[in-house]
């Protein structure tokens, strides 16, 4: 038989298809675990920012119904590592009611409350955090370590950590 009549391919040729098309599945199953597990880690980082964002915005929220000097509000107070204060807060019935809170800062910014006496964790960093207290905003601002137990509140309330500082206003001030 001439070479020019046969039909089909010989093993070596069949061979070095079959390892070619191994090595392309195997680059495409490597691609494939690649994206995926990219694409787990920016939905956890979406994640993560989600819920810090929303932690946030429950922060703010509380600051901003602070219950200022009403005849059923307790007083405000507060030291670098805690403070307490009367809110209003989102009930487990979806109304919103009066409600104690209590802020404690160390390396974590954990809150309670009457309402819901669960500790929920507002945020989080490896160094240890200070609260300070707005009392001035006259040449820069005067911030305090600490505010006593009263009827006045502070304008508003600084949570540092390290070199970040959040400030969040109290009541619905422009």
């Amino acid at each position: 038989m001439s070479r020019s009549k046969r039909r089909g391919f010989t093993l070596l040729e069949l061979m070095v298809a079959v390892v070619l098309g191994a090595g392309i599945l195997m680059a495409g199953r490597l691609l494939l675990e690649q994206v995926t597990s990219a694409s787990q880690t920016i939905l956890f980082a979406q994640a993560a920012s989600e819920l810090r964002v929303s932690r946030e915005q429950t922060l703010r929220e509380l600051f901003r119904n602070l219950e200022i000097a009403t005849t059923d509000s307790v007083t405000f107070g507060g030291t670098e590592h805690d403070m307490t204060f009367t809110s209003w807060c989102d009930s487990a019935s979806g109304l919103r009611g009066r409600c104690r809170v209590t802020l404690t800062l160390d390396s974590v910014l954990a809150m309670t409350s009457s309402s819901d006496s669960a500790r929920v964790v507002l945020a989080r960093d490896t160094v240890l955090g200070v609260f300070r207290y707005l009392n001035d905003v006259h040449d820069g601002g005067q911030w305090l370590r600490g505010w006593g137990n009263g009827i006045t509140i502070p304008l508003a309330i600084g949570v540092v950590f390290g070199h970040d500082t959040t400030v969040l206003r109290i009541g619905s001030r422009g």
